[in-house]
């Protein structure tokens, strides 16, 4: 995946040399999470300046890692869009770009974001999705910079409004609320029962937290992993997760790695909340006989533990490829009998009284299971 920053004009207020480190080191993540989600084996920022392409981070996976200083003394005389095929497609053996026109608050192109192939490649629907999602996150994401900017050349108004700056953290929450609304995007466009399972265990977490007296930002932070807990199985093949029968032991293995995989993906990421953490420990169990890394105990994340239960009473009332659903009672049942043993002893309990104080609305959201 490409980002070009078109003409320099356009774009006189992000100056490369003044991007502050912690705005770098972001976009270094993004590149590097392109390439895992969708599979390619490129990804970088650029930008054109004058009559140079000016590579800012990149991500290669292939052979010929790409030249970034090299590229950057590029002389460029053509049309933008005829120099990214030259260089990419002459030089740097790439056979498929997917472009999309990236826009500013005033709806004016300031560069464009693409996927490239170095093979033949028609680009999938599911890589159209995907692309589209981080193209309006990015868009996002560069006009919360661009107000960055604004405040910090105005610091001593800035000062004397605190309005202002709750504004400035309130759209930061934001950000961090659509990469996870992207994330789970790209998995719904892949596997549309996990996408579905993760909103309702998102939702019964959340209640969950909120029955144990949680603060409110630590609810916030469950529910939104609760959203991508299974953000991993992006990784498993998708025959296996749709198989009809009983998965073998060795598949069954190959699932267990989406918690691992899940926290190679989102650690790339830094959330107000350990949500990569979160992620990983979400099947570890209360006597150790979880995965990947047996935890026990108060080792194991509260906020994990709070998923583990939402997450096995939302499978075992929801329809499987392999079997029918097996009804909210005996889900209800396997966890309140396990409590102390696999599962938090409270979280168990305070699962239960969400059922027993909401139970016809829980059951409607969670599909209407019992």
């Amino acid at each position: 995946m490409i980002i070009i920053f078109q003409g320099c004009d356009e774009v006189n207020d992000i100056n490369e040399d003044r991007l502050p480190a912690y705005i770098t080191d972001e976009w270094q993540k993004i590149v590097e999470l392109l390439t895992e989600i969708t599979g390619l084996p490129t990804a970088f920022i650029a930008r054109i300046k004058s009559d140079r392409l000016l590579i800012l981070n990149y991500c290669d996976k292939r052979d010929n890692l790409l030249d970034g200083e090299k590229i950057a003394h590029e002389e460029i005389n053509l049309a933008v869009d005829r120099a990214i095929n030259k260089i990419l497609c002459d030089k740097y053996n790439f056979r498929s770009l997917l472009s999309y026109p990236l826009k500013d608050s005033r709806d004016k192109t300031f560069g464009r974001i693409c996927l490239a192939d170095n093979k033949e490649n028609n680009f999938s629907g599911i890589n159209k999705k995907i692309i589209l999602e981080f193209k309006g996150f990015i868009e996002n994401h560069l006009e919360v910079y661009d107000l960055h900017n604004k405040l910090a050349e105005n610091r001593q108004e800035l000062k004397k409004s605190k309005k202002e700056l709750e504004n400035t953290v309130h759209e930061l929450h934001n950000v961090v609320e659509e990469t996870v609304d992207a994330l789970g995007s790209a998995v719904g466009a892949r596997d549309a029962y996990t996408s579905q399972h993760q909103e309702r265990v998102a939702r019964l977490s959340f209640e969950i937290a909120r029955e144990l007296d949680l603060p409110g930002d630590c609810c916030k932070g469950i529910y939104l992993a609760a959203l991508i807990h299974d953000i991993g199985k992006i990784k498993i093949p998708i025959d296996i997760l749709s198989k009809p029968s009983i998965l073998s032991e060795l598949e069954f293995e190959l699932i267990k790695t989406h918690s691992e995989a899940g926290y190679m993906i989102l650690n790339k990421i830094e959330f107000p909340w350990p949500i990569a953490d979160i992620v990983m420990q979400h099947h570890e169990r209360l006597d150790g006989s979880g995965y990947p890394e047996g935890r026990s105990g108060d080792d194991i994340l509260l906020q994990s533990r709070i998923i583990a239960v939402a997450d096995v009473v939302e499978a075992m009332t929801s329809h499987r490829p392999y079997r029918p659903a097996l009804g909210l009672a005996n889900a209800l049942n396997e966890v309140e009998k396990n409590k102390g043993i696999l599962y938090d002893k409270e979280v168990v309990d305070s699962c239960l009284d969400v059922f027993r104080k909401n139970n016809t609305q829980v059951i409607t959201w969670m599909g209407g299971n019992n």
